[in-house]
């Protein structure tokens, strides 16, 4: 069951590329764009998911929201030096290569389960939706992530 493909693709674009795509005016005066920077924290702060915005050439993380936070009991100046791998948050990296595998082919991810390490080395099993973005022209990776655990747990116990 895997993504198909978009027939809306472009050529070397992500198939979640919308084709009229909207640029920042030069003219947005940095009052606008820091109104711009806190609008985008405060949607991050509204989900009860985790959410991560990473960069996709070197994988580093751009912003986090708190939840990020608690789950994995990762400072916010920690998080934001250093990539996953480094952060050891993936517990299985062939996981996270077929992760990367997929949002570099499809431009998405809908619903991936994946393990992660949380704080105190706890394993979260979670569902992962991402889709690739451009930020000041740069790919990024927006996950979301949906902690399962105890959805998982109900379910070992009913077998």
């Amino acid at each position: 069951m895997g993504n198909k493909a978009n027939p809306r693709r472009r050529r070397g674009e992500p198939a979640s590329a919308p084709r009229n795509r909207r640029h920042i005016s030069p003219e947005r005066s940095d009052s606008e764009l820091r109104m711009s920077e806190a609008t985008l924290l405060n949607i991050l702060e509204a989900s009860p998911d985790a959410i991560s915005l990473n960069r996709l050439f070197d994988g580093r993380y751009v912003a986090v929201n708190s939840v990020f936070i608690e789950a994995t009991g990762i400072n916010v100046e920690d998080a934001l030096s250093k990539t996953p791998d480094e952060l050891g948050i993936w517990k299985d990296k062939s996981q996270y290569q077929e992760f990367i595998r997929r949002l570099e082919s499809d431009g998405a991810v809908k619903d991936m389960e994946v393990d992660f390490c949380g704080k105190n080395q706890t394993v979260l099993s979670t569902l992962t939706s991402a889709v690739v973005v451009g930020i000041d022209e740069t790919p990024c990776i927006i996950s979301f992530t949906r902690d399962i655990s105890k959805l998982r747990e109900a379910e070992k116990k009913r077998i």
